[in-house]
């Protein structure tokens, strides 16, 4: 019997963890480990969580190419998003094998993580290893589809708002929490002013310091018209 070592490593932050079910195969290249249920509603539900299986095979797995992530609904629970780190193997004979991934993983679905080290599509890489890989090109060509928005315009993602984009191309939920938190004092700042709705136009390029008024930084201060007339004319 061969015994692999397995640590799994979820996102230290905010709502990485997940309550779905989660189970793994290792696919090598002398075969592939049976299914492996990881602890039900176990560690890998909270933030930052480090936890350590161990899988037996029958057989000699070879170099372990991939590590195939099954995410199942847990009893009643709807789905949940996950966040994993990393998924380190270690076999029997003391190979250590990376995999890292970095990456949300929502719904119910199967994904296969590749090894972390570079490698390039030859006649060399294993027949395994290339049908990921082209498996991964074809599902984001399906994802990042471009529409025209109207005719003579660069097209733009096919996507009708930035809600619509996959999890792993959208800002954290505490990103967007410190934008709304840095963008409030502009946008009550405006209103205060009554730039909201100004439609007039600009009588003085020194009325735009009114937009920044609330916090200024190098990049919004406004040069006033007399630095543009002399750079002008000493540029």
């Amino acid at each position: 019997m061969f015994v692999y070592k397995i640590q799994v490593v979820t996102g230290n932050f905010l709502s990485a963890g997940t309550l779905d079910s989660i189970s793994l195969h290792l696919i090598g290249s002398n075969g592939e480990s049976t299914k492996y249920k990881l602890d039900d509603c176990g560690d890998e539900s909270k933030p930052g969580a480090v936890d350590e299986y161990t899988v037996s095979s029958e057989k000699d797995l070879g170099e372990i190419l991939l590590v195939r992530i099954i995410k199942e609904q847990y009893l009643f629970f709807p789905t949940d998003t996950w966040f994993c780190n990393y998924i380190t193997v270690t076999c029997p004979k003391g190979e250590l094998y990376q995999f890292p991934y970095y990456k949300w993983i929502e719904g119910f679905v199967t994904v296969d993580i590749p090894q972390g080290k570079g490698f390039i599509l030859s006649a060399g890489v294993n027949p395994i290893v290339r049908q990921q890989r082209q498996s991964e090109l074809e599902k984001k060509r399906q994802t990042y589809g471009w529409k025209s928005y109207v005719d003579g315009a660069p097209r733009c993602i096919n996507v009708d708002s930035t809600a619509d984009l996959p999890p792993n191309e959208q800002f954290s939920f505490m990103k967007k929490c410190s934008f709304s938190f840095l963008a409030l004092p502009g946008i009550i700042g405006v209103k205060i002013f009554g730039l909201s709705n100004c439609k007039e136009s600009w009588k003085d390029l020194n009325d735009i310091k009114k937009v920044f008024f609330f916090e200024e930084t190098e990049n919004s201060e406004c040069p006033t018209s007399e630095n543009i007339f002399h750079i002008s004319t000493t540029g």
